[in-house]
């Protein structure tokens, strides 16, 4: 990591920290937009507002868990 100095190393294990707990919510529970926004910021994916979808939500959920569309 020092070896890195120009990585902001807080900010990767933060990201990481949030991906995985909001991926493990999705399988377990599902998620709220708001969550599922939050994990779309932290996985630097974009998803235009007009095209979202709650089968697009659904999807990407079970993409998440391993499973097959």
């Amino acid at each position: 990591m020092k070896k890195y100095n120009e990585i902001n190393w807080s900010e990767v294990a933060r990201r990481a920290i949030i991906e995985k707990i909001l991926s493990l919510k999705a399988m377990r529970e599902g998620l709220t937009r708001i969550e599922f926004n939050m994990l779309l910021k932290v996985m630097n994916k974009v998803v235009a507002v007009e095209r979202f979808s709650y089968r697009g939500r659904r999807s990407f959920s079970r993409r998440l868990r391993g499973e097959r569309d």
